[in-house]
């Protein structure tokens, strides 16, 4: 991923998670840099299947999780102008998240 393209990816996560809920990737950032030594946002767009196992043990419960997800799918959906819709890149997030990282990284290509 070039690291222009990347940055403006990380800022723009973490801006529209802070529109969505103020403090929110704060807290996040404190357990994704203890747990796996990077931002969350960064954390997302190079390994989401271990973003993903971090809000899962974190929040526990399937729909704060998910809205969680949303929140970091969303502006990289928009950002790259990726044609899936919202809820195919939600359940490859949970399901196959290593489909969820190709599918970015194509559209990174494009």
């Amino acid at each position: 991923m070039s690291g222009s393209v990347k940055d403006v990816l990380l800022k723009n996560i973490e801006a529209y998670v802070r529109s969505v809920a103020p403090g929110l990737i704060h807290t996040l950032n404190l357990y994704c840099r203890r747990t796996a030594g990077k931002e969350c946002a960064e954390l997302f767009l190079e390994e989401p299947w271990v973003f993903k196992d971090l809000i899962f043990n974190t929040y526990g419960s399937s729909s704060s999780a998910e809205m969680i997800a949303r929140m970091f799918i969303y502006p990289v959906k928009l950002d790259l102008l990726i044609d899936e819709s919202m809820e195919k890149l939600l359940k490859l997030f949970f399901k196959n998240p290593r489909e969820l990282y190709r599918i970015v990284r194509d559209a990174l290509k494009s």
